[in-house]
């Protein structure tokens, strides 16, 4: 059996290729998109969407998505909750990514090429056309879909 100081120098060449193969993403075709959605100059939470060139949307793991509880197909599926800032890892090739917040923006769209990084980071800015608050009004059609789905789910 080996003792210890033998296998000392054995070890640090296996750390350090586990290391490297852990800290390297899988060849997946994809790109890591950090996504800020930004109204009058600050982070906010909203809503995204992404399709792909043939007009699909494309799913957003690990985001919540907006329909969640629906029956699958529903278009509410299609958008997911963006915290603010959030990262995706997304296919290379074309996309239509539309955003907004609330009632009171206008839907955001950008489109973007194939590119040839690994890494992106993109704000999304959002107008808003009606500061209701501002006008004493309060919102109430805003609402979570909490059919079908666990206590667990329902927290997040």
């Amino acid at each position: 059996m080996l003792g210890m100081p033998r296998l000392r120098p054995l070890l640090a060449p296996l750390v350090a290729l586990a290391s490297w193969t852990c800290a390297s993403p899988p060849p997946d075709g994809r790109f890591e998109l950090t996504i800020e959605l930004v109204e009058n100059g600050r982070p906010v939470p909203g809503l995204i969407r992404v399709r792909d060139a043939r007009g699909r949307a494309i799913p957003l793991p690990p985001l919540l998505p907006r329909g969640l509880g629906l029956e699958a197909g529903h278009p509410s599926l299609e958008w997911y909750v963006v915290p603010g800032r959030a990262a995706l890892r997304l296919p290379r090739e074309r996309l239509s990514l539309e955003a907004f917040r609330g009632l009171e923006t206008e839907i955001s769209r950008v489109e973007l090429g194939e590119g040839g990084g690994d890494r992106a980071f993109l704000q999304i800015p959002l107008q808003v056309f009606l500061n209701a608050a501002g006008r004493g009004w309060r919102g109430a059609n805003t609402h979570l879909h909490l059919k079908e789905i666990s206590r667990g789910e329902a927290d997040r």
